[in-house]
């Protein structure tokens, strides 16, 4: 199953008719935030299944907060995640999309693309697909087991962040302009104060977390900038 996963509209929908003018996904999911924008989108493929939640922006809106649709075995949780403080953190959402079993979890409101793996679920933003410097919007696939999820930049030469599937079950999410050659180089990917890292040892490569900053990252930043040596000791 092909999803296109857009957010964040904010009044223009011509980012949205141009993607799907190029093919269409079996089923498209809107994350909140420019639901009377999908207007256009029904005028034009009418048979198009959509599935939307409500956004902070959208007030007049009768759409739920927060849904869930199947996908053969699979449970996708959708939310727009103004409700979850997203912007501060992903525990809240983690938490009730793990409280409602889901396997998949979408959300918007940030306008930052990320992807990410945690307590057995797929996560992925889609960032905003609204007229702006960088538009972006997700692509899900779901395929018996295998879940991929995949942000597409629509004015970039860099064209997508796509979730990595490690050999371990392990996953990390990375951008192509992040990754170095090389199996033991390090991969990040921009995101909000829970940036993610994919960190190599020995070959083996696994996926952190950060919701808060670090006082050592500090310390380092501040011995980088002063330009003087500094020795950590413990």
């Amino acid at each position: 199953m092909l999803y296109y996963v857009f957010s964040d509209s904010h009044g223009f929908s011509g980012n949205m008719l141009a993607v799907l003018q190029q093919k269409l996904p079996d089923e498209l999911i809107f994350l909140g935030d420019g639901e009377l924008d999908l207007l256009d989108i029904k005028k034009k493929y009418p048979d198009l299944v959509i599935h939307n939640v409500r956004g902070n922006c959208d007030v007049a809106s009768t759409a739920r907060l927060q849904m869930v649709i199947r996908c053969g075995r699979k449970k996708i949780f959708l939310c727009h995640g103004h409700t979850m403080v997203v912007k501060d953190s992903l525990d809240t959402l983690i938490d009730n999309a793990f409280a409602a079993e889901a396997n998949v979890v979408l959300f918007g409101h940030t306008h930052i693309p990320y992807t990410g793996f945690s307590m057995a679920m797929d996560i992925m933003n889609p960032g905003t697909i609204g007229e702006c410097q960088d538009p972006t919007y997700g692509i899900l696939t779901i395929d018996g087991f295998r879940v991929e999820t995949k942000i597409i930049h629509l004015n970039s030469l860099q064209k997508e962040w796509t979730l990595i599937r490690l050999f371990d079950g392990i996953e990390a999410s990375g951008s192509p302009a992040c990754q170095k050659n090389g199996p033991k180089k390090v991969m990040c990917q921009k995101t909000l104060s829970y940036k993610t890292k994919v960190f190599t040892s020995n070959g083996r490569q696994f996926y952190k977390h950060k919701h808060n900053k670090s006082p050592v990252g500090l310390f380092l930043l501040l011995c980088v900038l002063s330009n003087k040596r500094c020795a950590l000791l413990f």
